[in-house]
């Protein structure tokens, strides 16, 4: 067994990684047993409380700690912001009832206890009446209040829960502070696996309520057959596997014996912790959907919680029936798990229909794997495309002279793949110049998108004659020009984005404008640049492996356009 280990918030805190959760049920007789239970917990070595306004448990914990003697800077206590207090207190003024109320000049975390605002008169916990959903304030402007309370110290560190990566996002884009915590249901049922992912990259600690999944994953076979070989309960197995994962826990508990299980518990092999791993299903046991699909007034896809096929297969009498999913309205992850999936089943349309409902979901704001998810969908259509249509050229060319009905034929069947691969094109660049070039906010993202943009004018450059070409053409250089606009004054000679750029506005130049001087002016400026840079022993950068492939085929190109030059 294993004392209680410390996991280190992004303010430098260290949060205890077991505490105990202080909901006490919904009747003032109920809540009023709190103290009784806490002060076991207390006097078993608990050092974090979690409790929230909305809990109604608030003065019971101070009656906790004032009862066990034990001094207020020893022990974390964390509470959380009510869904009805946005837009009827000020955040500052909800903490202030919070502080009295808990007999303490400051918390250790501040939570904002859900992302929605529910519009019911400003009462106390026991409020049971009915309610509606406010549309603000939003949670961006609520957590500038949370900002100011952590400014001048009340919190200590301010963070979320029920918040899914879609609302952390939106939230990132505003916040001046980043969230030190997200906590959200999770247990082997509910594993949230790219929750954490994406929360282990922006520093934020994810702590589980429910954490041991109640009676339901706590019966699971795989639980008990591992509670029975490491002769520990099947809570302390759950709890165990949250702290292997990096994940605090806040478990609920008014039995002295469970409370003292709960902070003593073994350390799990790897191979048993990916057993567990398995056993997720998306399953929520707590804050589940209504009959009408909503959560506290939110729908899932407001919400930002994933839909999995297999969650929802659960409860048809037919494993083999999708009927179900078809009425189901997926989430941002939900269509980029589709997404990754048609990817690799090489349907290109579908990742490039299901990214668009990414887009669609999230403000037109797509992470760097996904951008790149949605080229390479668009660049293999198109690939393929051109492919085709290179090679209907060449032998409608040679076959000038012969069969008039052959050459007839061919121009029928270039005609198509033209109309084909112009559809794609406009297509790429009706989603460019509508939707993602204006939401871009980085310089990278701007230069990525342009040079994207500044590709499909080519191709369709590529294909058209006369008036067609010279328009589609002037579209290409004005793309790629604003491109290499941003790139120069945001992105280092040797970043992937800047030499892909290099590179492709060169072929412009070479296959378009037909210009091998040209061309090999931008290639080799670009090339010698990113040497420089390169060789420099100083540098420090990123790694160059993508910049170094990237310099090989500028290389290649400059060899063969400066033959043709010599040439002629």
């Amino acid at each position: 067994m294993s004392s209680v280990p410390y996991f280190k918030l992004n303010t430098g805190a260290l949060m205890p990684a077991v505490g105990l959760g202080g909901w006490s049920g919904v009747t003032k007789e109920q809540r009023a047993e709190a103290t009784a239970w806490m002060l076991t917990a207390l006097e078993s070595g608990y050092k974090l409380i979690d409790t929230a306004w909305g809990y109604g448990t608030e003065q019971y914990v101070r009656e906790a700690i004032k009862q066990s003697g034990i001094p207020r800077e020893n022990i974390w206590i964390t509470t959380k912001l009510p869904w009805n207090h946005p837009g009827l207190r000020a955040v500052e003024e909800s903490l202030r009832d919070s502080l009295n109320k808990l007999g303490t000049e400051y918390v250790d975390l501040y939570l904002l206890h859900w992302p929605q605002v529910i519009d019911w008169p400003d009462e106390d916990p026991e409020y049971d009446g009915p309610f509606a959903i406010r549309d603000s304030p939003t949670f961006n402007e609520t957590w500038a209040g949370m900002e100011k309370v952590y400014a001048a110290g009340k919190a200590k560190a301010i963070g979320v829960s029920n918040f899914s990566v879609k609302n952390l996002e939106k939230l990132l884009t505003t916040a001046k502070v980043v969230p030190a915590v997200n906590q959200v249901e999770l247990h082997p049922y509910l594993a949230q696996s790219e929750l954490k992912a994406y929360c282990d990259v922006k520093g934020i600690v994810l702590t589980a309520y429910t954490p041991t999944g109640y009676a339901t994953v706590r019966s699971d076979p795989l639980i008990v057959e591992l509670a029975e070989n490491y002769k520990v309960t099947p809570g302390q197995v759950v709890l165990a596997w949250h702290v292997a994962r990096g994940v605090s826990v806040v478990p609920k508990s008014s039995n002295a014996k469970r409370q003292r299980d709960n902070i003593n518990l073994s350390t799990l092999d790897p191979e048993d912790i990916k057993r567990i791993n398995g056993l997720d299903r998306n399953e929520r046991l707590c804050n589940k959907p209504d009959e009408k699909g909503l959560v506290s007034g939110w729908t899932m896809e407001q919400m930002g919680w994933p839909i999995w096929y297999k969650s929802v297969l659960r409860f048809t009498h037919d494993p083999t029936d999708t009927s179900a999913i078809m009425n189901v309205t997926l989430s941002r992850l939900d269509s980029l798990y589709l997404a990754k999936v048609a990817d690799q089943a090489e349907r290109y349309h579908d990742v490039i229909a299901q990214l668009k409902t990414v887009i669609s979901a999230n403000d037109a704001q797509l992470t760097v794997d996904e951008r790149n998810l949605l080229s390479i969908a668009y660049k293999n259509i198109t690939s393929s495309h051109r492919g085709s249509w290179r090679t209907i050229d060449t032998l409608q060319k040679h076959a000038r002279g012969g069969l008039a009905k052959h050459v007839a034929l061919m121009l029928v069947e270039k005609e198509r793949i033209e109309q084909d691969l112009a559809d794609i094109c406009r297509d790429a660049v009706d989603l460019l110049e509508q939707i993602l070039i204006p939401a871009a906010n980085s310089g990278e993202e701007k230069v990525f998108y342009c040079k994207m943009k500044g590709d499909y004018y080519r191709y369709l450059a590529e294909i058209s004659h006369q008036e067609l070409h010279e328009q589609y053409s002037a579209s290409s250089l004005e793309a790629y020009k604003s491109a290499y606009g941003h790139a120069l004054g945001t992105l280092e000679p040797v970043h992937p984005t800047r030499l892909g750029l290099a590179l492709n506005f060169a072929v412009y130049y070479h296959d378009i404008v037909e210009s091998p001087e040209r061309a090999c002016f931008i290639a080799k400026h670009a090339f010698d640049e990113a040497i420089a840079v390169a060789s420099d022993p100083s540098y420090s950068g990123p790694s160059l492996e993508d910049t170094l492939v990237i310099l090989q085929l500028l290389r290649d190109d400059l060899l063969l356009w400066s033959g043709e030059i010599s040439t002629e």
